[in-house]
C-alpha cells in the first residue's frame, strides 16, 4: 500500500497529551501510525500491519550492523522512543534488546501504540546515567536522544564516550544518530568521540539533515564488503540498505 504523506496534519489524532511543556501526539492514516513531540517532526512511524517493518530511513541505517555482526547479541537502545528498533529485532531469536527511555509518557505511549510485543526490559532512566551505573556489557550501542532537532549537552562529552567504550564487549560498535545545526557542531562531537574509538564512519541521508555517527573498537567492514553480505535476517529484508551503504563516509584511523 502508498504510504501517505505523514506530517502533524494529516490522519487522524489517537492521543494527545503534553510532556515538558509540549504536545506529544500520536496520529493514523490508514495503517500507517506515526508521533509527533515539540515540534512538527514524525519522531517515529509504524505500518500497524507490518511493525517489524521499519518505514524512516535512520533508523533503518542503524540496523547496518545485521550485515556483519553474527551470532548472539546484546543491542543496548538509548532512547527507545516508539520502539521501531525494538519491533524489527523482535522476532530475532539471536538478539536480546534492553531499552532506556528518559520519558515515562513516552514508554506509556510506546506499549500503547507502537510495539508489536510486550517488552519487559525497559529502563525509565537517563542514557547518561544508565551508562554510569549499569554493569552489563553489550555488543551494539544505540543511541538517539536527541530531542527537538537539538544535540544533548552529553555528546559534546568525552566521559560520555568514555562510558559508552566502556560498555561495549571488545568487538563492539555504536551508532549515534545527530542532528548537527552546523559543521562546528558536528566537529565537537567527532573531536569529543575519537579520543576513545579509532574506527569511525558517518552516514548521511539524501532528505534529511541527520548523520548517523558509528563508533567500533575494531575495523568497519568496507562498502564493498557490506555489500556483498547476502544473510539478511527474513524479518527486515523488507529494508534496502544499499542507500545507507553508499552514503557511508569512512573516517581515517588515528595513526598516533
Amino acid at each position: 500500500m502508498h504510504k501517505p504523506t505523514l506530517n502533524i496534519n494529516t490522519g487522524k489524532s489517537l492521543y494527545r497529551t503534553h510532556l515538558n511543556g509540549e504536545l506529544l501526539e500520536v496520529r493514523e492514516e490508514k495503517n500507517f501510525r506515526w508521533f509527533h513531540y515539540g515540534g512538527d517532526v514524525v519522531q517515529a512511524a509504524i505500518d500497524t500491519l507490518n511493525r517489524e517493518n521499519i518505514l524512516l530511513p535512520v533508523p533503518q541505517s542503524m540496523l547496518l550492523f545485521l550485515l556483519w555482526y553474527k551470532g548472539s547479541l546484546n543491542v543496548l537502545n538509548l532512547g527507545m522512543g516508539a520502539g521501531s528498533i525494538e519491533n524489527a529485532l523482535s522476532k530475532l531469536a539471536n538478539i536480546e534488546v534492553t531499552s532506556v527511555e528518559a520519558e515515562l509518557k513516552i514508554i506509556e505511549m510506546a506499549k500503547r501504540y507502537f510495539l508489536s510485543s510486550k517488552n519487559n526490559n525497559i529502563f525509565h532512566e537517563n542514557a547518561e546515567k544508565f551508562l554510569q551505573t549499569t554493569t552489563d556489557r553489550y555488543d551494539i550501542i544505540l543511541c538517539d536522544i536527541f530531542y527537538q532537532q537539538q544535540t544533548p549537552d552529553c555528546l559534546y562529552s568525552s566521559g560520555y564516550y568514555y562510558d559508552l567504550n566502556d560498555k561495549l564487549n571488545e568487538s563492539g560498535s555504536v551508532f549515534i544518530n545527530l542532528f548537527p545545526e552546523n559543521k562546528e557542531n558536528l566537529l565537537r562531537v567527532m573531536a569529543a568521540s575519537r579520543q576513545y574509538f579509532d574506527h569511525v564512519a558517518l552516514i548521511e541521508f539524501d532528505d534529511y539533515q541527520n548523520v548517523v555517527l558509528i563508533l567500533s573498537k575494531s575495523a568497519l567492514p568496507t562498502k564493498e564488503q557490506l555489500t556483498a553480505y547476502e544473510h539478511l535476517p527474513d524479518k527486515i529484508s523488507e529494508i534496502s540498505f544499499k542507500a545507507h551503504i553508499n552514503n557511508i563516509h569512512y573516517v581515517p584511523v588515528k595513526t598516533f
